[in-house]
């Protein structure tokens, strides 16, 4: 009788050590939060006591703070006066211009009349203030940030650094790498050892395992 008693108990105690040893796998391998509350209701049962706690299933990954997302990568930021469309970063277009991708639309133009005769240069003068000469004609000067395209039209001029190639400035442009998958955690969070997710820290004392925090010895 006291044989089969000891063998009845030998078998529960390691049935138990068992069951244990397996949640505490899954609590470190990753199926993780599930595994550690049913840990905290076995261990509750048998009155083990862990120096533990969760820190719930985590977020998911960001970029890093010198980093945009597109998409879903992570670029490293664009210079001032650019913006990034994927691994591409494109010269920004200036207020009142049309983004058209590669391209800045230019503002409306305007005319600027059919022009006086050559003998009427201060007849223009007196109705305009400035004048230029186009072929055998004068026409009024066009105004600030807008240049003659040919004798009669004033088109908007380009920023400096585009080319003007009419209707449209072209954008200057540079690559920022092919990108990278998400990879950092927001302040206040750490990455898990071996999940794709974030935590939250531990508080002091204690070491982050996936979704628990192990007090440490």
């Amino acid at each position: 009788m006291f044989n089969f008693v000891e063998k009845l108990f030998r078998t529960v105690h390691g049935a138990y050590k068992g069951l244990i040893m397996l949640l505490v796998l899954l609590v470190i391998g990753g199926t993780a939060y599930g595994g550690y509350l049913a840990y905290q209701k076995v261990s509750s049962v048998f009155r083990v006591v862990k120096n533990s706690y969760g820190r719930g299933a985590g977020i998911p990954m960001v970029c890093g703070p010198d980093e945009d997302l597109n998409g879903a990568l992570c670029y490293p930021k664009c210079k001032p006066g650019y913006t990034g469309a994927g691994p591409v970063c494109w010269q920004s277009c200036s207020a009142g211009f049309r983004d058209d991708g590669a391209f800045c639309g230019k503002p409306e133009p305007y005319g600027r009349g059919t022009g006086y005769a050559i003998w009427d240069e201060g007849k223009c003068k007196n109705e305009n203030g400035e004048c230029e000469k186009n072929g055998a004609m004068w026409y009024p000067k066009c105004r600030a940030s807008f240049h003659n395209v040919g004798c009669c039209v004033c088109s908007p001029d380009c920023p400096s650094d585009m080319p003007d190639i009419g209707v449209s400035c072209q954008k200057n442009s540079y690559g920022r790498t092919a990108g990278t998958p998400l990879h950092a955690c927001p302040d206040g969070y750490e990455k898990g050892a071996a999940d794709a997710v974030c935590y939250p820290l531990c508080k002091p004392k204690f070491k982050g395992v996936g979704p628990v925090c192990w007090e440490e010895s």
